[in-house]
């Protein structure tokens, strides 16, 4: 049978299967981390409600964790001059010509 809308068939009676292709992804899902803190559990849950690939929750994730790393704390209860600060150590210190994730 003419397959012209993905759909397989085996034999008229069968129910049609539909098939998806998908890209391999070697990044793992924030949802399934373990999370030091039910803010970072909360974001990944958002992430996961906002973006349908991995790669993109993960990376997203990722700036949150650095975060949480370089203070030691909850990111949820950093301020803004936590924020400046570690903006300002990322472009000077680490010599980042640009901070990813950041715009003016």
């Amino acid at each position: 049978m003419n397959n012209t809308h993905g759909l397989a068939h085996s034999n008229q009676n069968a129910t049609p299967q539909i098939t998806v292709t998908t890209r391999a992804c070697r990044h793992r899902d924030p949802l399934d981390y373990e999370h030091p803190y039910d803010s970072m559990r909360r974001y990944a849950e958002l992430l996961a409600l906002k973006y349908d690939c991995a790669r993109t929750r993960h990376s997203y994730y990722r700036a949150m964790r650095v975060l949480h790393e370089y203070f030691r704390a909850d990111p949820a209860t950093l301020g803004e001059d936590e924020f400046r600060d570690y903006i300002l150590y990322v472009k000077t210190r680490k010599q980042w010509w640009r901070v990813k994730g950041v715009r003016n």
